[in-house]
């Protein structure tokens, strides 16, 4: 939950701090530009780097660095005296950002019930908008008080350091799957034994005492072929990444493509500049509803299908806003992309890292979501010559489109509601949703 909150808590704070330390800087608009292409840039280089030592080192010794990442990005930023320090800082603090999705929904994945995976990603991201729309209110404050308030606001971005205190063997403790995949299997039990005490099981209620039954036992716990970087690009994977790759890269394309240029978009459809501002406010608000919903039936549905749903009431709000039925209307549209933008968030995140095995699952986690956010830095590259050329409503047909084909990318990926992560690795097809016979999920997870 930590983790989540400062990730999106470095993204907030961009637009509160950024008038404050323009004018102490004395930044022109153009220069802006520059740390925020970097801190998106980043994401991509930290994730991969991050998913690649928990894949070999460990998910405890990835989300210590990842922690680590943060925190300095946080605190440097802070320490900035121009636009060019403030830009390498940015970067830095990017690579901690573009890390903290694929790490956390990997480890999420595989130390929660079959049955519970999303849930838990779903509270986790909600828990996090909640404390980020009290952390907004409380900022002004800060910079109210003094010029330099945005110096403030980035160093409490480096308190994620706390985070580090808790990856150990009592709290953030190792993933049993990765330890069994490594051949720890006496570690992966001990901890397996713990959870199964927790939720009121005897322990060991599914450790095999034979030989035949032990190798069964491993197989289901580690039973994945061992898989390099370059596999994830080829079968039976490489279909899966390019599924989860593409969908990214065009949500990405979406979601920054209007958010970065919101205002301008709705005063081309005849907005004043004070009622654009305001609705862009007011939705900041449709997350958390999203959000609520999204726990309430990402266990429900299949991933995929909800990512699909989700993004078809994207495609809708981008529709409204372009018919331009007056102000509610266009309210209505905005209010809907907020909503959507959110809401798609957890199943979709949940299912890549689903689709992959553990060997992998960090760093395939990682070039899908990091690298899927080429998608946000070609935003300004697509969104705004077409802006500037055909208008708003141009923009809002190029949304559109975008999102739709991002959906359609998903209907080709695999079922994973319910079933097991052995199960999903072991299936390079679509297929229909079944019943896993694996015990593995309810040994590791302690159910």
């Amino acid at each position: 939950m930590l983790l989540f909150f400062f990730s999106n808590y470095e993204i907030s704070v961009f637009a509160l701090a950024l008038p404050q330390m323009m004018a102490e800087l004395e930044l022109s608009v153009g220069a802006v530009g520059f740390p925020v292409a970097a801190n998106m840039i980043a994401f991509g280089f930290g994730a991969l780097l991050v998913g690649w030592v928990a894949d070999r080192k460990g998910r405890q010794k990835g989300m210590i660095l990842t922690v680590v990442i943060l925190a300095l990005g946080g605190v440097t930023s802070a320490l900035s005296w121009d636009i060019w320090s403030f830009t390498v800082f940015r970067f830095i603090c990017g690579m901690g950002m573009g890390a903290v999705p694929a790490l956390a929904t990997a480890y999420i994945g595989e130390t929660a019930p079959k049955h519970l995976r999303g849930k838990y990603l779903a509270r986790l991201i909600l828990v996090g908008l909640v404390i980020n729309a009290a952390v907004g209110f409380a900022s002004l404050p800060v910079l109210n008080a003094t010029s330099s308030g945005w110096r403030w606001l980035y160093a409490f971005g480096g308190l994620v350091i706390v985070v580090a205190f808790f990856v150990n063997k009592r709290m953030i403790v190792e993933s049993p799957r990765w330890l069994a995949l490594m051949g720890r299997h006496n570690e992966a039990h001990d901890i397996t034994a713990v959870m199964e005490r927790r939720v009121g099981l005897e322990p060991g209620r599914f450790v095999r005492t034979t030989e035949d039954e032990e190798i069964a036992v491993k197989a289901a716990l580690a039973g994945e072929p061992s898989v390099t970087m370059r596999a994830m690009f080829r079968k039976p994977y490489g279909g899966r990444m390019a599924i989860v790759l593409t969908f990214w890269t065009l949500f990405f394309l979406a979601v920054y493509g209007f958010n970065s240029y919101s205002p301008l978009i709705l005063e081309g459809l005849g907005m004043t500049t004070s009622d654009a501002l305001f609705v862009i406010v007011l939705a900041r608000l449709a997350p958390i509803i999203s959000g609520f919903v999204a726990v309430l039936v990402i266990e429900r549905w299949e991933r995929r299908t909800l990512t699909m749903i989700g993004s078809g009431i994207l495609a809708l709000a981008f529709v409204l806003i372009g018919l331009n039925f007056g102000t509610l209307g266009v309210t209505v549209g905005v209010l809907m992309t907020s909503f959507a933008f959110s809401f798609v968030g957890p199943p979709a995140m949940t299912y890549t890292s689903e689709i992959f095995p553990t060997r992998a699952r960090a760093s395939a986690s990682a070039i899908a979501d990091g690298f899927g956010h080429v998608g946000g830095a070609l935003a300004p590259v697509v969104v705004l010559p077409v802006l500037t050329l055909a208008g708003s409503g141009a923009v809002l047909v190029l949304l559109t489109t975008v999102t739709v084909l991002g959906a359609v990318a998903v209907r080709f990926g695999p079922l994973t509601r319910n079933r097991s992560l052995e199960d999903i690795s072991a299936d390079p097809v679509s297929v229909s949703d079944i019943e896993t016979k694996a015990p593995s999920d309810d040994a590791v997870a302690g159910r």
